[in-house]
């Protein structure tokens, strides 16, 4: 029995007793730490020059300037993500269909969209209004390209979404084809009618 007893007294001291040295376990903490810290400096300094991208925060990743005024010409009510998704699986499809860069298909369609000349009214003497040909600004005529494929994409055939539709067009545009093209080539014809009446001023917009 004093056998048993003193066996039972051993196995619980040993059970009782600390499985770790408090003051070896801070050690271990405070080293952990101090390699988690020297790890995120290292990383910070390697990461610091590369653009910090977060899709799942409040960080959005910034567009190249032909692609942000296609996301805000596009946008509608405020609903700026939505227009950006558009967007961006649009030119995706682009890529995927073409096999070429999706940014080199936009930049030729947008190209072929845009139009050089366009008509203004004019008020003349009698009170009679004469369509004058003016040319077109760089950036206006560019907004005018964005905005005419716009519309021929959501012309085209229902029940498509309109990211797949605006890929179409694009694609149709760098190809010198589609609705959007069709536009400026009316655009064009009509200036070249009235072509008459250029040598009249017209005040020119930016």
């Amino acid at each position: 029995q004093r056998k048993s007893t003193e066996k039972l007294e051993e196995a619980a001291t040993r059970i009782a007793a600390p499985v770790f040295d408090p003051a070896k376990l801070s050690a271990e903490v405070h080293e952990e730490y101090r390699l988690r810290e020297q790890r995120l400096r290292s990383s910070s300094t390697v990461m610091g020059a590369l653009p910090f991208y977060a899709p799942t925060s409040s960080f959005r990743r910034p567009l190249p300037p032909l692609q942000e005024r296609m996301v805000k010409l596009l946008m509608r009510d405020g609903k700026r993500s939505v227009a950006e998704r558009t967007i961006c699986h649009a030119l995706q499809a682009v890529g995927q269909q073409t096999g070429h860069p999706p940014g080199t298909i936009l930049a030729l369609a947008i190209e072929n969209v845009t139009p050089l000349l366009e008509l203004r009214s004019l008020h003349a003497s009698g009170g009679q209004s004469v369509r004058v040909p003016v040319p077109v600004a760089q950036r206006r005529g560019e907004g005018m390209g964005i905005k005419a494929l716009f519309e021929a994409a959501q012309k085209r055939s229902k029940g498509q979404p309109m990211r797949t539709k605006l890929a179409a067009e694009i694609i149709d545009a760098s190809k010198k084809l589609g609705g959007a093209v069709k536009k400026r080539e009316e655009m064009h014809k009509d200036a070249e009618r009235n072509k008459v009446n250029a040598h009249l001023r017209v005040v020119s917009r930016r």
